[in-house]
């Protein structure tokens, strides 16, 4: 790379953690290959993987490709935190295995931070559009242009996928580190950072996210089930932090997120701290749901419980899609 070009243009980082997905890794590598924006680095951020990753990995004869490899599987958080660590851009953003950007992503992403930067002073994060690739429809709700709101975020009003790069320059690095205790739940990082620090979201679709390929996703229902002392734990952290502003300013939303915390215990086999949970998340939300779940508590096993719900997960995912499909409405 032209040493002058370097020198007048932000190192943007773009850390890629992936385990087992040697067959949807490529796209994405590729589409960060593929910027128009050439002052970049990747960071691979292998988790472990038993299949072709690293050979794949290892193919792209590329200089701004960083490798790293676990030598044992560590889960996402741990990945996040090992891109962080050895980032070195003034800009870090995170792309999913089984995802990718658009090939003007990171040039609109240094225009915008310019430009915001020039308007209202440094942000601490810019947020844009993920859109699905099977509809071509945005992937989150409750954005506005704009400030966003930390009580927007904290209360639920913002939904779905959003694509969000942190200037580093702006934020303290010992806040720059996901909780690797905990399953997912990236949301505790980011409000975290949203209570201390500006946010913007820029209505721009800069980021593809695939929902079917055949891999699990770490949302959905089934994959959770391998995770749940770290989902358990992650929903302690998220309330204990939260949870008092929570009840204040959104009360439902804190029923609903006493609700998982307590159908996460009834399947961890915390059968009367789940039970007493989902009676509090009913002073805060009355819902049917929990109601069902409260008294099944007492008629089935973990085990009975978790098979039922798993199942009831999934109609509720095909319903949804055919839903979607015929553009009655949208749920999320």
């Amino acid at each position: 790379m032209n040493k002058d070009f370097a020198e007048q243009t932000p190192l943007i980082s773009v850390i890629l953690p992936t385990y087992n997905r040697a067959h949807l890794m490529p796209r994405a590598v590729q589409s960060v290959l593929n910027q128009t924006y050439k002052n970049f680095e990747l960071i691979i951020v292998d988790d472990g993987s038993n299949d072709h990753t690293p050979e794949i990995a290892k193919a792209f004869n590329d200089q701004r490709i960083v490798y790293v490899r676990h030598k044992e599987n560590k889960g996402v958080t741990a990945s996040y935190n090992t891109g962080l660590r050895l980032a070195r851009g003034k800009y870090v953003a995170f792309l999913g295995d089984d995802d990718e950007l658009l090939s003007d992503a990171l040039k609109t992403v240094i225009n915008k931070f310019d430009e915001i930067s020039l308007k209202t002073g440094e942000v601490g994060c810019l947020f844009f559009d993920c859109i699905k690739a099977e509809t071509g429809e945005t992937a989150g709700l409750g954005l506005r242009k704009g400030f966003i709101s930390y009580r927007d975020w904290l209360c639920g009003v913002v939904r779905g996928n959003y694509w969000g790069v942190i200037n580093r320059q702006e934020i303290s690095p010992d806040e720059l580190k996901f909780d690797e205790n905990v399953y997912a739940n990236e949301i505790i990082f980011w409000l975290k950072l949203l209570r201390k620090y500006r946010f913007y979201y820029i209505p721009l679709p800069l980021y593809i996210a695939y929902g079917k390929h055949g891999g699990e996703r770490l949302s959905e229902f089934r994959t959770i089930l391998k995770h749940l002392p770290k989902a358990v734990q992650g929903m302690k952290i998220l309330l204990e932090e939260f949870g008092r502003e929570m009840e204040n300013l959104c009360p439902k939303h804190y029923g609903e997120c006493l609700k998982s915390l307590g159908l996460y215990l009834l399947l961890d086999n915390n059968i009367s701290e789940g039970r007493e949970i989902l009676r509090r998340s009913l002073l805060y939300k009355f819902s049917i749901e929990s109601l069902v779940l409260l008294i099944m508590s007492h008629i089935l096993s973990s085990k009975q419980l978790s098979l039922v719900i798993t199942e009831f997960s999934e109609i509720k995912n095909k319903l949804r899609s055919i839903i979607n499909s015929r553009c009655i409405f949208s749920m999320w």
